[in-house]
């Protein structure tokens, strides 16, 4: 039996979450902000904006869910049905913002792996952290090994990491 969740209205985004979104200008024209040195504004925006940036984030996953409609005919790649469709399944991503939880429908089949066509929308990665928080560690990385290589340490920093892997390796059990 196929059912196909179906939303009976378009939920609108949360307003709240908006409201403390803009109150961050609000925020800057006050007299506490007026009072702070630089560091003190950058972390406390830092914090802030990341923090409504993530619950914004979060609600629009939510509202993703929400929407989402269920489809006829999903196959695996051996041409197996999934017919049998579950809302509310959730998983963690990791992202610059923070974590959130996305909720998506599942299609089911006994004995194999669920499906999530949502997951494909979204082209979220098969592991908990996101493209663009995997794409900064890349950076970060490079920027590290460039550092080593400008410092002239880069000799000494692969020769310490080879003889830990060796180590690792080789090691007495």
């Amino acid at each position: 039996m196929t059912t196909s969740p179906v939303p009976t209205a378009v939920p609108e985004p949360d307003t709240a979450s908006r409201a403390q979104f803009e109150a961050i200008p609000g925020y800057l024209d006050g007299a506490e902000a007026a009072g702070l040195e630089h560091f003190e504004l950058e972390t406390r925006l830092r914090g802030d904006g990341q923090d409504r940036l993530r619950t914004l984030m979060q609600e629009h996953f939510g509202l993703r869910a929400l929407r989402e409609v269920g489809l006829q005919g999903i196959v695996d790649t051996q041409g197996v049905p999934h017919v049998r469709v579950e809302p509310d399944h959730a998983r963690n991503l990791t992202t610059t913002f923070g974590d959130a939880a996305v909720r998506r429908l599942a299609y089911r089949h006994r004995g194999q792996s669920n499906l999530h066509p949502a997951d494909a929308a979204l082209n979220l990665p098969r592991e908990q952290y996101s493209h663009c928080l995997r794409q900064l560690a890349a950076i970060e990385a490079i920027l590290n090994l460039r550092a080593l290589r400008a410092n002239g340490d880069f000799a000494a920093y692969r020769d310490y990491h080879r003889a830990q892997e060796r180590h690792r390796r080789h090691k007495v059990r």
